[in-house]
């Protein structure tokens, strides 16, 4: 049995110890890759079925860190719990962000909106194209709400930090320093437990 597997182990039953529900390739999360839910007091970890070892332990600690974020936040809309909030840390969060998003699931709505305006302009199909350009839009425009949402910006900022630290300590120097502070402080344990499974293991 390998590194990851064992680590994906580790987790799983790390997590099931605080009482969280983990699915793994037992349902399509949803339709996402991994989903959490948080339903009268109880909770649950979804990952989807067909996905990579590696991939699962990205979800895992994504998933985690919506649960972390959710146990001291409720609205998931503020991350002064764990962070002092600023522009510099918010522009690092969403580099990490629009670093992890596969680019094979944006591009073809930037395709499509370029084919759709060029249409428009030379007049071929103009109010046909219109209505499409504007649905194209609208698509792009759910994306970037979901994407800068706080509570997904810290569950992909926690979880670049924690299986891909090298390049969080690149892309986001601030961020990476106030979780390391956090860390050093055990603020939360259970950062501390995440940290030694996935990177002293």
């Amino acid at each position: 049995m390998d590194d990851k597997r064992n680590r994906i182990l580790e987790l799983v039953s790390f997590i099931q110890s605080l009482g969280i529900e983990v699915n793994i390739g037992k349902n399509k999360a949803r339709g996402n890759k991994g989903f959490f839910r948080a339903k009268e007091g109880s909770f649950r970890i979804d990952i989807a079925k067909n996905q990579k070892e590696e991939e699962i332990l990205h979800l895992l600690v994504h998933e985690f860190a919506h649960y972390l974020h959710y146990t001291n936040d409720k609205t998931l809309k503020s991350l002064n719990f764990i962070f002092n909030e600023n522009d510099d840390l918010q522009e690092e969060m969403i580099e990490l962000t629009v670093n992890l998003i596969p680019k094979s699931s944006i591009e073809p709505l930037f395709r499509a909106k370029d084919e759709l305006t060029k249409e428009i302009k030379s007049g071929t199909n103009v109010e046909l194209q219109r209505k499409a350009l504007r649905r194209v839009n609208a698509k792009i425009a759910r994306l970037n709400r979901y994407y800068n949402m706080p509570t997904e910006l810290f569950a992909r900022t926690l979880e670049t930090y924690f299986t891909a630290n090298d390049k969080c300590k690149v892309i986001a120097p601030i961020v990476t320093q106030q979780i390391e502070a956090t860390l050093a402080n055990n603020k939360f344990p259970v950062l501390n437990t995440l940290n030694n499974i996935l990177n002293n293991g």
